[in-house]
């Protein structure tokens, strides 16, 4: 009987661990071209491009590093690249809203097409940044 008075005092002091909270974006792709970086197969931060894991972003909204889930389409990105219209969030102004661009990598470009026709234009992404500090250390 002791055991449960001390229960909620026990409980009460251990944490689990929080949720991380949705994030939409609008989900664009991008692939290999005659664009200089993209051609050697660099991103902006110097790492490889990989297919379907490399995303490019606004480091100001996702730190490079950050870990981004796109739960709906069973992907785990990671923020490496950045890209003008992705930081003027082109594409989602132009349907009207102001969210977010994650731009994700596709080497192919008839592979990254037939992927973003199926794909939903808006997406819920959870983000993961406790990696970008990590990153930035690489870096230097």
């Amino acid at each position: 009987m002791k055991f449960l008075l001390f229960l909620p005092l026990i409980l009460g002091s251990c944490s689990l661990p929080q949720e991380k909270p949705k994030q939409q974006v609008r989900l664009t792709v991008y692939w290999k071209t005659e664009d200089k970086w993209t051609n050697a197969g660099k991103t902006s931060t110097g790492g490889p491009l990989v297919s379907y894991e490399t995303v490019a972003v606004d480091p100001k909204v996702f730190p490079y590093g950050s870990i981004i889930k796109i739960p709906a389409l069973g992907l785990k990105t990671v923020a490496r690249d950045i890209g003008s219209a992705v930081v003027k969030r082109t594409a989602a102004l132009k349907m009207g809203k102001n969210v977010p661009v994650v731009d994700l990598y596709i080497r192919d470009k008839k592979e990254a097409l037939d992927f973003i026709k199926k794909a939903p234009y808006f997406v819920d992404v959870i983000v993961d940044s406790e990696n970008s500090e990590a990153l930035r250390r690489l870096r230097k």
